[in-house]
């Protein structure tokens, strides 16, 4: 027996909008999300990059008698602040 032609007919227009609008919606949860990942692989990778930097000055100190790299012809030592030592050398 065959199927009348209407059976066989596919989506009606209504059926599809609703299909994209919950597709929508369901993106537009998500979205946030996915802002919220990558924020944090960022802060991830900023973070990783900073401990090189540290590794890598101190392997520098070590090498060089516990001495940072010269500011201005002059040595300073590893456990000089920024902040408050180091600030001082910078002047000329």
């Amino acid at each position: 027996m065959r199927r009348p032609k209407s059976a066989c007919q596919g989506f009606t227009l209504i059926e599809l909008l609703v299909v994209i609008a919950i597709i929508a919606i369901l993106a537009a949860i998500l979205f946030p999300v996915f802002a919220q990942a990558r924020e944090k692989a960022r802060q991830a990778t900023c973070l990783s990059n900073l401990r090189n930097i540290a590794m890598a000055q101190a392997q520098y100190a070590q090498d060089y008698d516990e001495l940072l790299n010269r500011i201005r012809g002059r040595w300073v030592p590893q456990g000089v602040k920024w902040a408050f030592g180091a600030q001082d050398m910078l002047a000329p």
